[in-house]
């Protein structure tokens, strides 16, 4: 089977179905698919690690490219290794900056790194658009008052998972206008 995700955004449909219950996308956003994945491959006759002969994510915004990196082989995490640094003060003002820079980075790991980043601490995972993500959040028994939601080194983990998803040898990313795309003959779209 050809599958394609259109307005694949964190492509959680396409790692359900390729990577079974456990592939999860890289970060947490608000407007993924995640929690629907499963009804959504049920509802075309499919289900979590049936797999797929090729795959195609199609998406026009920075999850594209972000995509096109991990899919590509390169190593996001190791991009944020100097961000994850410091403490709250630091990583608030490390933040700040990337926020500032963002729009002005060449298109690469770096930048797909640094979008992931501040998605992740951003207020509501809406985007670096939607502001820092509050300082005054608990996150279970083991935190302390006041910690800032994301000093937790992620999306790194995440992103190793992702290396263990079997994804098949004929996968395109394609980051842009969907528009453009010829048709793949039999594709579940």
């Amino acid at each position: 089977m050809k599958w394609v995700e259109l307005c694949c955004g964190s492509a959680a449909v396409t790692l359900r179905l390729i990577g079974g219950a456990r592939a999860v996308p890289p970060v947490s956003y608000q407007g993924a698919k995640r929690k629907y994945a499963r009804a959504i491959l049920e509802s075309l006759g499919l289900r979590a690690g049936e797999g797929a002969d090729a795959v195609m994510l199609c998406e026009v915004g920075p999850w594209g490219e972000a995509w096109s990196h991990i899919v590509g082989g390169f190593d996001l995490g190791f991009e944020m290794n100097p961000w994850n640094a410091g403490n709250d003060a630091e990583q608030v003002e490390t933040w700040i900056q990337l926020r500032k820079q963002l729009p002005k980075m060449d298109p690469g790991p770096a930048r797909a790194a640094a979008w992931l980043w501040l998605l992740q601490r951003s207020f509501g995972c809406k985007g670096p658009h939607a502001g820092m993500a509050s300082r005054r959040i608990t996150l279970g028994p083991k935190s302390k008052q006041g910690e800032w939601r994301h000093t937790l080194d992620a999306p790194k983990p995440r992103l190793r998972k992702l290396e263990a998803v079997p994804w098949p040898e004929n996968t395109l990313v394609h980051h842009g206008d969907a528009r453009d795309i010829e048709p793949f003959g039999d594709a579940v779209v």
